[in-house]
């Protein structure tokens, strides 16, 4: 099977970080899935980084598939630090979106990160 390497759909051109700018659900968009007509057999493999800008540990929510409860992955960013694996290999598919959110402020939390899409 093969797979092709992807910037993230709300990356601006070159494949830059995403800043999040929302500070409660819904969050600011980071991906949206590949939607085409097989949703079923083509897939996006997300692989996220957080960068925290600020200066004291900060939670990061990330929204996966959907906005409710159970689509809510949260954590805490280390401050200033290296930029952090948050999301392995998590499949999308069907537009299916991976938005994010920091309650702490907007501009804190900057992603980075690619897609695998195959076949």
């Amino acid at each position: 099977m093969a797979y092709s390497i992807n910037f993230l759909s709300a990356a601006v051109s070159g494949g830059f970080p995403v800043s999040i700018q929302a500070t409660s659900s819904p969050g600011t968009i980071i991906h949206s899935g590949v939607s085409g007509a097989n949703p079923q057999t083509q897939i996006d493999e997300v692989f996220l980084y957080a960068n925290n800008t600020g200066n004291q540990f900060y939670p990061l929510v990330l929204e996966v598939g959907g906005t409710g409860a159970i689509n809510r992955v949260p954590m805490m960013i280390a401050t200033q630090d290296s930029p952090q694996l948050v999301l392995q290999g998590w499949p999308l598919n069907s537009g299916a979106m991976v938005r994010g959110y920091s309650p702490s402020g907007a501009g804190l939390m900057v992603i980075g990160g690619y897609v695998q899409r195959g076949p």
